[in-house]
């Protein structure tokens, strides 16, 4: 991290995890599913210095194969995301498009996961109650539900109902 960028002064946390798994689902009619994993995960915690100005910057990175793990990525970004704010100023307000970074967009993701949860839907508690047939997300979003992805952190053979794993579209810009 230090090597990323001078600015860096502290390491206030580095870690690394690795842990094996093993997932088995069984029917009353005898039927059981089985599956075995893996996964690596390394995360870090740093702070930039200049000018009399501090920031923190946080990463993690995660992969089911250790030959994997970008630790080289996590360190990076790391320093990246401590120095990217240092002497930043509050900007006047304006309407402009904007660049979102991947992990706000998968904290906003995460945010309305339950929004999209039939149950939830049925129970009254998603955010998308009652918007059934209007356009809710801009025209060019689309949301996949990928339990096939590679390397994803919860890809997996079939779901908690033991439903095979598939891509589904959550939503669709073209409808």
């Amino acid at each position: 991290v230090r090597e990323a960028d001078r600015r860096i002064q502290t390491v206030r946390s580095a870690s690394f995890s690795e842990s094996a798994y093993e997932t088995l689902l069984a029917s009353h009619e005898g039927a059981v599913l089985r599956h075995r994993g893996t996964m690596f995960s390394a995360s870090l915690a740093c702070k930039a210095e200049e000018n009399g100005d501090a920031q923190m910057g946080y990463e993690y990175v995660f992969s089911p194969r250790l030959a994997k793990l970008d630790l080289e990525f996590c360190a990076k970004s790391g320093a990246e995301s401590a120095t990217e704010l240092l002497g930043a100023t509050k900007p006047a307000s304006l309407k402009c498009p904007a660049v979102i970074r991947n992990d706000v967009v998968a904290d906003l993701l995460d945010f309305l996961a339950g929004s999209f949860a039939g149950d939830d839907i049925e129970k009254g508690k998603s955010l998308l109650q009652g918007k059934h047939g209007e356009q809710v997300f801009a025209d060019f979003v689309d949301i996949l539900d990928d339990g096939l992805l590679e390397g994803g952190l919860a890809t997996r053979p079939f779901d908690a109902e033991g439903t095979a794993s598939r891509t589904t579209k959550v939503v669709d810009r073209a409808s």
